[in-house]
């Protein structure tokens, strides 16, 4: 990631916090005390397993297929099955559910980041809030009472990238699937060589599109890496009940289109628990992104199980993907009802009606000229999108920060706010 933090001095909390958490960013290691890990989890990171599991015994193998094919069913159906098992079969060793799922950890190297969150959803305490003891939005504090030793109210799991990169290339069929993003980059690059730099074949990929072939020649894609996009959704988990929590996960471009979405190959990032919207999604991405960041900087060694040999690898974060409540959260941008609105960050504006709040990408003037309507004629988007890519949204969107982190009163901010459709920097 070679953006930098904005340049301006902050005046407004909320931006402030922000940009704290993109400094955070910048210094991130896996000797942080920032974000703490486990030594064996770090000395694992740095020095990959470099065999092929081993899950030959019969018991085991039959406990781990159980436990994989009840991958949504209970504690109880998965102990209920072996108990089955074992009375047809008394001589066989019996995995309790403890058991096996500490064996997949020890398999896999996959084991949770744990961090503690406020009871009411509203920030998870890390990175700047990492020892506050009181929620800075609802006053509730993080910690039990009553207790000798500290017990947090509420936690919240992060699954981390290495250990899941390294897992991945440790299967042979695995580390073959994943070579197909420097299959399909060597062909495009051959049919551009071979036709003065114009493209013959079908715009059929991510890696068809000129920033990431750019991003390539200049170096900063690099054969051994891996590019990700990270996607992020709220789910209600019950119908009559407020129960909504947010999940993020990985999807590893460097899989076939055909083979990259399917359940088994994406990668699960985090779990927010609810009732409520977290009201600092930076505080609850953090762990996740400063873990990514980490092992950008550092480099992730990993055994590639197909020829046997070590490669360090530098992940690339190529995109986000969301809804529009989702990617709002993210971006630090107004939702689709602001008036700028795009999520590309283009140049249209929308419009409202009359005394309204919402406004509409509405591409035509309305007829009637009525008072609070937006002056500006119809637009062309022929016209208005000629000059415009990822270059020149890029430039609109520093200025427009620049302009936001200005803001001295509410009133200023809430007027830049309209018109910059920015809330605040993103931690991304």
């Amino acid at each position: 990631n070679d953006t930098a933090v904005p340049n301006f001095v902050p005046k407004r909390l909320d931006i402030i916090e922000a940009v704290e958490f993109q400094r955070l960013l910048i210094d991130a290691s896996l000797d942080s005390q920032v974000e703490p890990l486990d030594d064996e989890f770090v000395k694992r990171a740095r020095n990959p397993l470099q065999t092929i599991p081993d899950v030959n015994n019969p018991d085991l193998r039959l406990a781990l297929d159980v436990f994989l094919a009840m991958g949504n069913a209970s504690e109880e159906t998965y102990t209920s099955v072996m108990n089955a098992i074992q009375r047809c079969h008394p001589a066989s060793i019996i995995y309790s559910y403890h058991a096996i799922k500490r064996i997949v950890a020890e398999i896999s190297g996959v084991v949770p980041i744990v961090r503690d969150m406020c009871i009411n959803s509203c920030i998870g305490f890390t990175g700047i809030f990492f020892e506050v003891e009181v929620c800075p939005h609802c006053g509730e504090s993080r910690y039990e009472v009553g207790h000798r030793v500290r017990v947090p109210r509420k936690v919240f799991h992060t699954l981390p990238l290495a250990p899941q990169l390294q897992a991945l290339w440790r299967s042979p069929k695995s580390a073959e699937s994943l070579q197909y993003r420097n299959k399909c980059t060597k062909s495009i690059f051959e049919d551009l060589q071979k036709n003065n730099k114009h493209k013959t074949g079908a715009y059929e990929d991510f890696f068809d599109g000129t920033d990431y072939l750019q991003a390539v020649e200049a170096g900063r894609i690099k054969a051994d890496d891996m590019v990700l996009i990270l996607s992020i959704d709220g789910a209600q988990l019950y119908r009559n009940k407020v129960s909504e929590c947010w999940i993020y996960i990985w999807i590893i471009l460097d899989h076939a289109p055909d083979v990259r979405y399917k359940k088994k190959n994406v990668l699960p990032g985090g779990i927010i628990p609810g009732p409520n919207k977290p009201k600092n999604m930076d505080s609850f991405l953090f762990p996740g992104l400063y873990h990514l960041a980490a092992i950008q900087k550092e480099g992730l060694k990993i055994w590639n199980a197909s020829s046997n040999m070590v490669f360090t690898s530098h992940p690339f974060f190529a995109l986000t993907t969301a809804d529009g409540p989702g990617l709002a959260c993210i971006s630090g941008c107004v939702g689709h009802h602001g008036k700028r609105h795009c999520r590309l960050y283009c140049p249209i504006l929308g419009r409202r009606k009359q005394n309204g709040s919402h406004y509409y990408p509405a591409r035509q003037k309305p007829v009637e000229n009525l008072p609070g309507q937006i002056e500006h004629g119809d637009v062309d988007l022929i016209s208005l999108l000629s000059q415009f890519n990822s270059r020149t949204s890029s430039e609109s969107y520093t200025k427009a920060l620049d302009q936001l982190g200005g803001s001295h009163t509410k009133a200023e901010y809430e007027r830049n706010r309209l018109e910059t459709g920015i809330c605040k920097p993103s931690i991304l």
